[in-house]
């Protein structure tokens, strides 16, 4: 729908204006800088090649600093710069001054981001994951159809654009089923006397439902929702019809009074939209099953796909609010004894999987009887004894993990992740140690150290003790040397 309105010739002379605007002011670093100070560091969306519909983002862009722009052409500077400029720039330095001075222009604009709008709303909501269910996308389509009415009197012509995409390929039978089964508009709208919503309805029914008696019960369960008797008028059924998710509320509330409804509306009204949220899983999937790895099983690649997800739930997290969220429950997919279930549901960042951890409490404790004694110990002795604690400890947990990559050298993710889960994770008592990496091939040696650079990198960034510094500097420079050297032996 957005392409065919986009590729109408009025919009598409609207939108080539706007792209010929934006690429003299990103052309020119004197217009770039103006346009910056007067949209106090605001940007201008440009237009791309998509199918987010960035030709409605890049016009709702302007428009929102349409007041910036013309306070932008009468600045001084604006001014002074125009005097310094040749002919051929002076020309088109007056057509976009002429752009921006045009109310016409603006007026444009403001139309086209009211036809634009409504329908960017409904991409994103079909797109999120709040909204996503088959329910909402025929009252989302009648609203958007309203509004797109209140622009002028063109919107027929609007109308025609979405109604030939709508009747020949995203309108089914199933959405006027969730529709007229989703008690929030049932029960607002008309929908007893809308004959689409109706047959939509029994023509699902059918394809649906094979025996005969079901149809009659279901019939007859439906008219009963309809005209809110039984289990369907009760104040706690009402109460929760706003509140739960409609394959919820059914399950919980109208079970018993209507079992085959609610069978078949669980069926339809669990149903999304749209497949974004499997295109999301596709991407990981993508990302984990690359050339080097495609020798693992379905099974290993399908836990790979939900640690990967759950980590970067998990980064996202720490990152925006907090670490407040459950990630997603694996009790189905992993059983009990799997050790990357208690991994994935852990609610601190856990100690390194698998292994001994005691040295790292029996090096902490404190014997009470010492404490008034280490009290009164020089300040400076006390930083020393401490800096050959963590030193030790880093030696250890540095050889663990070691170990640990060794062990796992066929999970290892991308660099860039590496960086985050480190950024989020209480691992920064690594500060030095010697590190002996063996690894299968290779190939995969490569990517260790590779990896292994990046992690020595991060934690110079939190190390203050200068020796401390020195052999990571030391340690890193090593690395990077092996890494070199397999390339060489690689290529030759």
């Amino acid at each position: 729908m957005l392409k065919d309105i986009a590729n109408d010739q009025s919009i598409k002379s609207l939108i080539q204006k706007y792209q010929e605007l934006t690429c003299f002011i990103y052309n020119h670093g004197w217009a770039l800088s103006i346009m910056r100070t007067e949209t106090r560091n605001g940007e201008l969306v440009r237009p791309a090649i998509t199918r987010f519909a960035t030709n409605f983002l890049a016009l709702d862009s302007i428009l929102t600093h349409q007041a910036d722009l013309k306070r932008m052409t009468n600045t001084r500077g604006w001014a002074e710069n125009y005097m310094k400029l040749n002919r051929k720039d002076r020309e088109k330095t007056n057509v976009v001054v002429g752009l921006i001075d045009s109310q016409t222009y603006w007026r444009d604009i403001a139309g086209v981001t009211a036809i634009f709008g409504p329908l960017v709303k409904v991409l994103r909501m079909v797109d999120s994951d709040d909204k996503a269910e088959m329910s909402h996308l025929y009252e989302a389509m009648d609203r958007a159809k309203f509004m797109i009415k209140n622009v002028g009197k063109w919107y027929k012509k609007w109308w025609q654009m979405i109604d030939k995409r709508w009747n020949n390929q995203l309108h089914q039978v199933i959405h006027a089923a969730g529709y007229f089964l989703k008690p929030k508009y049932q029960y607002a709208n008309d929908v007893v006397n809308d004959d689409e919503v109706l047959n939509g309805f029994y023509r699902v029914v059918n394809r649906m439902v094979n025996n005969n008696e079901t149809r009659l019960n279901i019939n007859r369960e439906a008219e009963r929702f309809r005209l809110k008797t039984g289990a369907f008028g009760s104040n706690q059924f009402q109460s929760a019809v706003n509140r739960c998710l409609p394959a919820e509320w059914r399950f919980i509330y109208a079970r018993e009074d209507a079992p085959n409804l609610t069978r078949l509306a669980v069926r339809i009204l669990s149903q999304t939209v749209s497949s974004s949220n499997c295109e999301r899983n596709w991407t990981t999937f993508s990302l984990i099953h690359t050339r080097p790895r495609n020798r693992l099983t379905v099974a290993k690649l399908e836990k790979l796909v939900f640690v990967h997800y759950n980590m970067r739930l998990r980064i996202r997290n720490v990152e925006t609010s907090g670490d407040n969220q459950n990630v997603i429950d694996l009790d189905e997919i992993f059983h009990d004894q799997d050790p990357l279930t208690a991994w994935t549901r852990e609610r601190e960042a856990p100690l390194l999987d698998g292994r001994e951890n005691e040295w790292l409490d029996d090096n902490l404790d404190i014997d009470p009887q010492d404490t008034a004694a280490n009290a009164r110990r020089p300040e400076k002795e006390r930083k020393h004894q401490m800096y050959h604690l963590n030193r030790s400890t880093a030696i250890k947990t540095t050889v663990l993990i070691v170990e640990e990559m060794e062990l796992h050298s066929r999970l290892v993710f991308t660099s860039h992740m590496n960086m985050k889960i480190l950024k989020t994770s209480h691992m920064n008592t690594l500060e030095t140690g010697q590190v002996i990496i063996n690894l299968e091939s290779t190939v995969w040696m490569m990517y260790m150290l590779e990896d292994l650079a990046i992690m020595m990198y991060l934690l110079l960034r939190t190390i203050t003790t200068t020796h401390m510094i020195v052999h990571l500097q030391v340690i890193i420079h090593t690395i990077l040397q092996r890494q070199n050297n397999i390339l060489h032996l690689m290529a030759s």
